[in-house]
């Protein structure tokens, strides 16, 4: 059995902001080391849709990271898209880049994220004094990739998380190879090894961007199909690189800076409840309550739920009536999962004994433990997934953009 942690054995906290003004008087700052954020829409983009985030008024913003700067703890401004259409490479677009960079400094942060390469040369080109982390839609899964950032100037690196979280060997090369800090992604349920990743930060960085041609419009394909691919087999979670609050100490122990919480998509309540499992380091309950559902998102609560309609009704851009009906495809019965019954289950990855090669055919640990613990009924599972494939398939055959 793992042994228990300490104090000095958890990696400090990198925690969400939804730019809320309650939000900060909620947390639990005592592990926190940094908070990051951004608007709903800005001239780069980032990696959640606008459609999901809350609309915040820039000066609303500033004097949000001013009061957590006040309490002593980094704030980290996001201009972490994947994909400026090119435009990075012309004078429009550098005004844009300058601008979003600009925005950041004069609100207050002292860190910002980056995806691109040539962002993160800009960044540490126009403010030296900034701090600049490298996003996990870099996909940074190896030592020889981390030292390439590094080199490029990179302060800290958020590994991906589709690819290494459980991977210690691979986790202690990397910490060998370079001196920045590390951090990774705890509460994210990304399939491991997923092939929609780059896709995906594509879809949303293009779906935050002002301006864009599609208007902010995004139907998410990329969490439609890991949707379906969890429902239908519940393994496939299990398989993913979360990590327990139990377990932090285990990445602690191999030199791992920072433990990242994700989304800034959230209510304040939702993340402030997240923080407090992380910080004690414990969580009795169902371990799907720390991750991120449409139910506990500030674009979906009361109030706002009129709002996100308003931003997705574009009758030019598809059949907005077929698109009503499944306004709630991602709203189904939450499964449960006791977390208390989940002691343990890092031993197997601690020791090596994970081999993903030969997962399905030769080892089947996710699967036996996704059998044992996984709870959802049966009938809630057919409904889910009987709404998401029909979905899918108005999108694939495209008569979700036809009308009568």
């Amino acid at each position: 059995m793992s042994p228990s942690p300490t104090t000095a054995s958890l990696p400090t906290l990198c925690v969400p902001s939804n730019l809320q003004d309650d939000l900060p008087d909620l947390l639990d700052f005592s592990r926190i080391s940094e908070m990051y954020g951004k608007l709903r829409e800005d001239p780069l983009g980032g990696g959640r849709s606008s459609l999901i985030l809350p609309s915040v008024a820039k000066r609303q913003a500033s004097r949000h990271i001013r009061k957590i700067r006040d309490k002593g703890v980094s704030f980290n401004y996001l201009l972490n898209t994947s994909c400026l259409d090119n435009l990075e490479f012309t004078r429009a677009g550098r005004k844009r880049i300058e601008k979003a960079l600009s925005f950041a400094v004069k609100a207050g942060a002292d860190s910002c994220t980056v995806t691109i390469p040539h962002l993160l040369e800009i960044v540490k080109k126009l403010e030296p004094s900034m701090t600049v982390n490298i996003s996990t839609m870099a996909g940074v899964d190896s030592a020889e990739m981390a030292a390439y950032f590094e080199d490029l100037g990179a302060d800290r690196i958020t590994l991906s998380v589709t690819d290494v979280n459980r991977n210690f060997p691979v986790l202690k090369a990397i910490r060998k190879r370079v001196k920045c800090e590390l951090q990774i992604i705890a509460n994210l349920e990304c399939l491991r090894g997923c092939p929609f990743t780059r896709y995906h930060a594509n879809i949303n960085s293009h779906a935050s961007q002002k301006g864009h041609p599609s208007g902010g419009l995004v139907l998410d394909y990329c969490y439609l199909n890991c949707s379906i691919l969890r429902l239908t087999e519940p393994g496939n979670f299990f398989m993913a690189g979360w990590i327990r609050p139990e377990d932090q100490h285990h990445y602690g122990a191999i030199g791992m800076d920072a433990v990242k919480l994700v989304n800034r998509a959230m209510t304040s309540a939702q993340i402030a409840h997240i923080v407090d499992a992380y910080t004690q380091a414990r969580y009795d309950g169902n371990l799907l309550d720390l991750f991120s559902h449409p139910s506990s998102n500030l674009a979906y609560t009361k109030g706002s739920s009129l709002k996100a309609a308003r931003y997705m009704f574009k009758p030019s851009k598809l059949n907005v009536l077929k698109l009503a009906r499944y306004k709630d495809m991602f709203t189904w019965e939450m499964p449960y999962i006791d977390n208390r019954k989940l002691d343990g289950f890092i031993d197997y990855f601690l020791e090596g004994s994970c081999h993903p090669e030969v997962c399905q055919d030769k080892c089947n640990y996710c699967f036996q433990w996704a059998q044992r613990e996984f709870k959802m009924s049966d009938e809630a599972r057919r409904k889910a997934l009987g709404t998401l494939h029909r979905f899918k398939g108005e999108l694939i055959d495209g008569s979700l953009f036809k009308y009568p």
